[in-house]
């Protein structure tokens, strides 16, 4: 995993949009969930599948 990584988690969608635009011109790859259960789910398979 070379590049950096940040996934927000957040339920109002413009504000991730907002905040995932300026994390990405910061040079983040950005993924978005809209709650902790479908974040928690989201690292699940990112991150169990390379262990």
């Amino acid at each position: 995993m070379s590049e950096k990584s940040i996934l927000i988690v957040e339920d109002e969608p413009s504000i991730a949009e907002v905040v995932g635009l300026y994390l990405n011109r910061a040079g983040f790859q950005v993924q978005t969930a809209k709650d902790g259960r479908q974040a928690m789910s989201m690292l699940e398979k990112e991150y169990l599948t390379w262990w």
